[in-house]
């Protein structure tokens, strides 16, 4: 099933999630830099997809099918690079992950993504004082995120407008997304008042991103949207500090 928002009565046969984790790290600084670096992996058993459960008058007998059968494998690093001196100042921040699940007889028993699986991210961020203006600039990328092909889905009959996956869940991903923000502030004090006041653009070149896709069995047929993240989007604030 495509929406996993859903809810399941109390049942004695749904299982405690069992996980075994690893962490390890490396922190590093003087008083220009700092770096940070880590690295993890998560095993996980018992674990419950609430995307393999169809109609919710059925799942009861689906749990006694996947209980402590369904598994899991988070695996990341995530390295910083702090520059805290200067004219200029900020960081890097690199992000890895893969996040896969392993259900029987679902997605003919082979790994597949997770919903929110990102494999990588990458983040930048330049600070800066210009004409005493208060001056930052950032830079996100992200890998897309993991969808389902249209082909793949199918409506059952008598399951009213459930969606069901056919064989290839989350076997595609969308296109990588990137954009770039500019925020300028000034501070500007009265008495015991400060004042901060600010403009800032979000998706400066005005990117296309697509977060996800929005599937709807409504209209007899399986349709299916791009939903999209704000375009350039200016904006004002005001901050007062007594």
């Amino acid at each position: 099933r495509q929406n996993s928002g859903q809810w399941l009565v109390a049942y004695q046969n749904i299982p405690s999630i069992i996980s075994n984790n690893y962490h390890t790290g490396i922190n590093w600084g003087n008083k220009n830099y700092h770096v940070t670096s880590s690295f993890y992996l998560k095993f996980l058993n018992n674990f419950l997809d609430f995307n393999n459960f169809s109609a919710y008058q059925n799942y009861i007998n689906i749990l006694d099918e996947y209980r402590a059968s369904s598994t899991g494998n988070i695996r990341g690093m995530e390295i910083l690079l702090r520059k805290k001196t200067g004219q200029i100042n900020g960081w890097l921040a690199y992000h890895y992950n893969q996040t896969k699940y392993r259900t029987p007889a679902y997605n003919k028993n082979k790994k597949y993504f997770a919903n929110h699986d990102r494999t990588h991210e990458f983040k930048t961020v330049a600070i800066t004082t210009l004409f005493k203006l208060n001056v930052s600039i950032s830079w996100v990328f992200s890998s897309g995120a993991p969808f389902t092909q249209i082909d793949d889905l199918y409506l059952e009959s008598g399951s009213g407008y459930e969606i069901f996956v056919r064989d290839y869940y989350n076997s595609d991903r969308l296109q990588r997304t990137h954009h770039l923000d500019l925020s300028i502030s000034k501070s500007l004090y009265f008495s015991k008042a400060r004042m901060d006041i600010g403009f800032s653009i979000y998706n400066l070149y005005d990117r296309k991103n697509i977060t996800h896709k929005r599937y709807n069995p409504y209209s007899g047929t399986i349709s299916i949207t791009d939903v999209a993240m704000f375009g350039i989007t200016p904006s004002l604030h005001t901050k007062i500090s007594l």
